[in-house]
Formats: structure tokens, sequence, C-alpha cells
């Protein structure tokens, strides 16, 4: 198996995400409150990491994640009656898109202002999105043999 290294690495990971999930739901007495949400999140930032990138092991999960964020913004934006690509499929997509990926097809200016800042955090997530990516597939070529 040529990956051993990364496979381990994510047993250990996702078991001590486990791990922080029973120090929080364990009902033993010289467990304090802080230890408890300590434990509670981070096994939430655990969590998210796991599905997200799978701690660099995973990089067909980024992908994954953003399709699917592009998706449901699109949705958002086409059911969503204040919005200027309200009933337009071409133009919703078009606008989450160029929101992830910064980049400008056509001018689409949103009329909600949230809608806007939307725009601006899926931007966010677009550029970090790509360093992941980028992260994750570097530490999937290294050779450890």
């Amino acid at each position: 198996y040529p990956d051993q290294a990364g496979e381990h690495f994510l047993q250990e990971k996702k078991s001590e995400r486990k791990n922080m999930w029973e120090v929080f739901s364990s009902f033993k007495r010289g467990v304090k409150i802080a230890a408890r949400l300590y434990a509670l999140l981070g096994f939430a930032r655990m969590s998210i990491q796991e599905l997200y990138w799978g701690y660099g092991e995973r990089p067909l999960n980024i992908i994954l994640s953003s399709i699917g964020l592009i998706l449901t913004i699109s949705l958002l934006c086409y059911f969503k009656q204040d919005s200027s690509t309200y009933g337009d499929v071409m133009k919703s997509i078009t606008f989450s898109f160029q929101s992830f990926t910064n980049i400008t097809v056509t001018e689409i200016k949103q009329t909600s202002e949230w809608l806007n800042m939307l725009g601006a955090v899926m931007s966010f997530f677009g550029l970090m999105s790509v360093g992941l990516l980028v992260a994750s597939l570097s530490s999937k070529s290294k050779d450890y043999n």
C-alpha cells in the first residue's frame, strides 16, 4: 500500500476526534465544564476538517465540498425573491461560481446587501479551498518510503 503513512495519520486524527467527543459526553465527576467545552469545540473543528479535506489526506473532499457550496448558494439565489438572480438558473449559477472563483464573466450585482456579503464570504472560501487543495495534493505526492 503506497500511502500507509497517510492512512495511519487519518486514523490517528479520527481517533483523536472520537476521544474529544467521549470527553465531552462522559458523565465523570472529575471533568470540568471548561474541559468539556474545549472538547466540544475541538470535536466540532476536527469534524469540519475531516469532512472538508480529510486532514489533507482526501483532496477529492475539497472538490466535492466546493461544488456543493456553489450549488447551495445557487439555489439560495434562485429562490430568494429579493435577489437579482431570482428565477434565473444560469445567472444564479454564474453569480455563485464568480463569487467562489473570483473570476468575473458577467457583472451581476445583487440587490440584497446580505447576498453581496455572502458572495464576499464565498470568495474567501474559494481562496481557502484552492490553498487547501494545493496543500492536500502536495502532501499526497510525498514519498515516505
